[in-house]
């Protein structure tokens, strides 16, 4: 619920509210020490990663993975061409070069199962 509501509050009203918690909360005993810990959970994005564009081009993964194709010399190709040579290659998926245009806050991650997905 917390998520929802953080979403529709500006940074710095955010701030506001937080800081004013944390007072109550240290007034009514509730604090103690130095140090603060927060929970945080990855969550997955609503958004699919083979939705993903290259920022520089707004190429989508499957012409990205066509033009690697023609620079090694293969003209056209299947999509299952496409898709084992895809499985085959080397990945770099960086937030730096790609970004998912319907939800550009996910953001490409590593989940704890190990598989990377938005999010």
């Amino acid at each position: 619920m917390l998520s929802k509501t953080r979403r529709l509050l500006s940074l710095g009203t955010h701030k506001a509210v937080f800081r004013w918690v944390l007072k109550q909360l240290a007034r009514e005993g509730l604090l103690s020490g130095k140090n603060l810990g927060v929970d945080a959970a990855t969550l997955e994005a609503y958004a699919a990663l083979k939705s993903i564009v290259r920022r520089d081009n707004c190429a989508g993964c499957d012409d990205y993975v066509r033009q690697l194709m023609r620079v090694e010399g293969a003209e056209e190709s299947t999509a299952a061409q496409r898709q084992r040579f895809d499985r085959k290659r080397e990945k770099s998926l960086s937030n730096r070069d790609w970004v998912n245009p319907h939800d550009r806050v996910a953001r490409i991650t590593k989940m704890k199962a190990g598989r990377t997905h938005l999010a």
